[in-house]
């Protein structure tokens, strides 16, 4: 199975924890992460990047949310 790693939104609080003075949350996406799959593989992913892994492991990454979609076939 082909997927291709869309990215990971995740969120920032800065600000002071003690007063709450200048609180803002800075909205971003990571371009990089690493997941571990259940076959005990270890996938080091780049946003826009297709993967070629086994069908039970890319049904996990799929089930994981919107960071992965399912990729082009191989021609």
């Amino acid at each position: 199975m082909i997927v291709r790693y869309l990215g990971k939104k995740s969120a920032v609080r800065k600000g002071c924890p003690v007063c709450g003075g200048r609180g803002r949350t800075e909205y971003k996406t990571l371009t990089t992460n690493t997941y571990y799959t259940p076959s005990g593989n270890r996938i080091f992913v780049r946003i826009g990047k297709e993967y070629e892994v086994s069908d039970a492991d890319g049904e996990f990454l799929l089930s994981l949310g919107d960071d992965f979609s399912v990729g082009e076939t191989a021609s």
